[in-house]
């Protein structure tokens, strides 16, 4: 038997059997939305420089700054290892507990999988 989904509703946060994350964009009413309901945030845009302000969302919230799950995106393009680690470092330091990492347009799919394992493998390398 298929387990029991809880939505939260709008005003309140319920657990939900299975986690349920917010993709937003970093305006205000978004990010308090996922301060208050999400179990975790999926990031869209340039969010490191709002980082701040969600984090105090997330404490206005009740929520832990520390534990709270981001989920980033890192698209594996030509700029090569050094630029990868770059990336993955800010997100990193920002906060970011979850990577996403994708390929450049025009690979095929072959190419598009040894790129995102040639990433995957420098990243581990190089981050905490």
């Amino acid at each position: 038997m298929p387990r029991r989904l809880l939505v939260a509703s709008a005003t309140t946060k319920t657990p939900a059997a299975i986690p349920i994350w917010f993709g937003t964009e970093t305006g205000e009413t978004a990010l308090r939305r996922v301060a208050r309901l999400a179990d975790g945030w999926l990031t869209i845009g340039d969010f490191v420089p709002h980082m701040p302000r969600f984090q105090q969302y997330l404490r206005e919230a009740g929520r832990d700054t520390q534990g709270f799950p981001i989920r980033a995106s890192l698209a594996a393009g030509a700029g090569g290892p050094a630029e990868w680690i770059e990336i993955a470092r800010r997100y990193q330091t920002a906060g970011v507990t979850h990577l996403t990492i994708s390929g450049p347009p025009g690979l095929s799919s072959t190419e598009t999988t040894r790129r995102v394992a040639d990433v995957r493998a420098v990243l581990a390398d190089a981050l905490d």
